[in-house]
């Protein structure tokens, strides 16, 4: 996700584009320069009101960008409903498809990871927690019940 960033130094105030992410060996967040834009003092003599319209676009763009995310998650979702690969009706109509509705947004949010962050951190529980979690969640939303029915 990338952002506009305006710093000091030395007393002078400088623009740049940096992006924000995971690190993937150590999992901490960092960021990257992606384009450095010069002076404000420079780029607003240049271009009154630049910094204003740069903030705006990069707002636009994760917008953007969000809004390609949930149009992937409804075309896999779409796919699904269709039937084209799914190998596991093997010709029989699913009647649920809310499950899978409530899995990509699982997998969206990225809550296997969590859980098994917490679980290797926290407790030396044998078995998978999300697995059990993702199971109750699921069935609370589908068909709420108590926790020994979902059972």
């Amino acid at each position: 996700m990338s952002s506009l960033q305006v710093y000091n130094s030395r007393g002078i105030k400088y623009v740049r584009i940096v992006e924000s992410y995971r690190d993937p060996v150590n999992k901490k967040p960092k960021t990257r320069v992606l384009k450095v834009l010069g002076r404000a003092d420079e780029l607003e003599a240049q271009e009154p009101g630049i910094l204003n319209r740069l903030r705006r676009e990069c707002r636009e763009s994760r917008a953007f960008n969000e809004s390609l995310k949930q149009e992937a998650i409804f075309k896999d979702i779409q796919h699904y409903l269709e039937g084209s690969d799914n190998d596991a009706a093997k010709g029989f109509p699913i009647r649920n498809y809310g499950v899978k509705v409530y899995e990509s947004i699982w997998d969206e949010l990225k809550l296997d990871y969590f859980f098994d962050y917490r679980q290797k951190r926290d407790s030396n529980l044998k078995f998978k927690v999300k697995d059990t979690t993702s199971m109750l969640v699921y069935f609370r939303l589908l068909k709420p019940a108590s926790k020994k029915k979902s059972f």
